[in-house]
């Protein structure tokens, strides 16, 4: 970002906050931090006037922001298992949606530390994303993924030995 923005990032001096983000920036011990734009962003801004910098503003290219992850070994062994996990999120995302207000209370009952508010604030600042224009529910746009991962490997961000193309799929997806 700070590249992308014309500026030395060999200049900058990082030190380690850990998860503390919000209350480093809050306490004033630190002038910027690397949060999730939709948890730490919302939080913070809901403290205090704040300006959060998502990194596709900055020179990098959109980053699909739920994607699942599996193993290579576990999709010959237990192609069942990816399926119904697949499928369990996507219907969580689409009962989400179809009624927030109860996701949202459940969500807060079951997650230590956050409130209903901070659970609704958080599901405003995704509610866009959810689909993200896919024709499908769940659908991975793949050249966002690879976009995003060859992005990274250049910025020094992934260590990737693999092309992104072999990295993503949505054929485990219901209805796929």
């Amino acid at each position: 970002m700070v590249a992308d923005d014309g500026g030395d990032p060999a200049k900058v001096r990082t030190v380690t906050i850990g998860f503390n983000a919000v209350q480093n920036l809050i306490a004033g011990k630190v002038k910027a931090a690397v949060g999730f734009w939709n948890a730490e962003g919302v939080q913070l801004q809901a403290q205090q006037p704040t300006t959060v910098f998502k990194l596709d503003q900055f020179g990098a290219p959109p980053y699909p922001d739920l994607v699942l992850f599996t193993r290579n070994e576990t999709l010959p062994g237990n192609p069942a298992l990816v399926c119904a996990f697949a499928k369990a999120t996507v219907e969580g995302y689409q009962q989400a949606q179809a009624n927030p207000d109860q996701a949202l209370a459940n969500l807060a009952k079951q997650s230590q530390g956050l409130s209903l508010s901070a659970a609704r604030q958080q599901y405003e600042a995704l509610k866009p994303i959810y689909q993200a224009g896919a024709p499908v529910y769940g659908e991975l746009d793949t050249k966002v993924l690879a976009d995003y991962l060859v992005w990274a490997r250049k910025a020094g961000v992934l260590d990737l030995s693999d092309e992104p193309s072999k990295l993503a799929t949505s054929r485990f997806l219901p209805n796929a």
